[in-house]
């Protein structure tokens, strides 16, 4: 069940992020769309985690979205490309680049669990599960 999961929401994330990208274009080719979409993913993956383990959601859920839709969603190696082709030509946007990206996925991803603590009102644990003992992330 947990694979079927995992494909049938990674295919919605792949076209919710087709969608976005498509949308959302920055001046001179500067990856708008890229670093909103890892932003308000790494949010939306800690807001889910803490409220997944607060409702007792099932793992086939937890995984289905988790790794499946906002994997999909959120990939890593779009973030590499669009690195090296900011180097190529803007240095100094590259390194801000990255430096928001992650120090901002950080922030985010901080953030969702905050804001998914205080809904759901239990106190967080010192360290979330990690559902499974996958990684999240699977754009590679």
């Amino acid at each position: 069940m947990n694979i079927l999961a995992i494909g049938v929401f990674g295919c919605i994330g792949g076209m919710l992020r087709l969608v976005i990208e498509n949308s959302l274009h920055g001046p001179q080719g500067l990856p708008v769309a890229t670093v909103t979409i890892n932003l308000s993913g790494s949010f939306l993956l800690g807001f889910f985690l803490v409220m997944a383990e607060r409702k007792g959601y099932r793992d086939w859920i937890r995984q289905g979205i988790g790794v499946g839709l906002l994997g999909a969603l959120t990939t890593f190696s779009n973030f590499t490309l669009d690195t090296l082709q900011l180097l190529r030509t803007h240095g100094g946007l590259a390194a801000a680049y990255v430096a928001l990206s992650l120090g901002g996925g950080l922030i985010c991803v901080w953030f969702g669990e905050g804001l998914a603590s205080r809904v759901f009102a239990r106190p967080l644990p010192s360290a979330l599960p990690d559902a499974g003992g996958y990684a999240y992330d699977t754009g590679q």
